[in-house]
């Protein structure tokens, strides 16, 4: 799918709501949440990211929201849910689980905490892909992993069978030169030559 960079493909993170005693998820406003993204025109959400707080979220809780996000946007958009962790075999779990509730793409970061180099991300990577066969997105937060997915180093990231997106604070370059396309400063593509390329299908006509 392709589109003009004047049509943005808009993705929203989905914030997290607990119930009054702080104690457990609020999956009723979740979902209220998620209606009213869509209502709003959304096209693509977001489970389980930072603005979802997910460092604070246990495991159970983190595939609570994975599953209820899925099952109830029920293909009226797109759902990105983030599985990242330290360890890759923590990591593919997390997106088997995430291909398993039906996610249209998986976010995931670089190991973090005393994470690896370029050779050991692109490993990561390309293990969670050989594992799964839903889309990977790149998820880019240096300040957090210590490791900063360029453009260039996305570029051969995205050789990888799998590895289709990417999300990242940048403004697009003038000019109609290669950069990032981004809306509310979350990409969903990569912009060459003026055209929004290798979006979500269907995301736009």
């Amino acid at each position: 799918t392709s589109v003009s960079t004047n049509a943005l493909v808009t993705g929203v993170p989905i914030c997290t709501p607990f119930k009054d005693n702080g104690a457990s998820i609020d999956t009723k406003a979740y979902r209220n949440n998620i209606d009213s993204l869509i209502e709003n025109g959304v096209h693509i959400i977001a489970a389980n990211g930072g603005t979802g707080e997910f460092p604070f979220l246990s495991e159970p809780e983190k595939r609570e929201l994975a599953e209820v996000a899925c099952k109830h946007a029920s293909g009226r958009v797109k759902v990105v849910v983030q599985t990242s962790a330290i360890r890759t075999e923590d990591a593919i779990e997390n997106s088997k689980h995430a291909e398993g509730v039906g996610a249209d793409a998986v976010l995931v970061l670089p190991p973090y905490f005393e994470g690896p180099g370029e050779e050991g991300v692109r490993w990561h990577y390309e293990q969670i892909a050989a594992a799964i066969k839903t889309p990977i997105m790149a998820y880019n937060i240096p300040v957090y992993t210590q490791f900063d997915i360029t453009p260039e180093i996305f570029a051969r990231f995205s050789e990888i069978d799998g590895v289709d997106y990417i999300t990242r604070r940048i403004t697009i370059q003038p000019g109609g030169s290669t950069g990032w396309h981004y809306h509310d400063g979350r990409v969903f593509g990569i912009v060459k030559e003026g055209t929004l390329t290798r979006t979500m299908p269907d995301c736009k006509d």
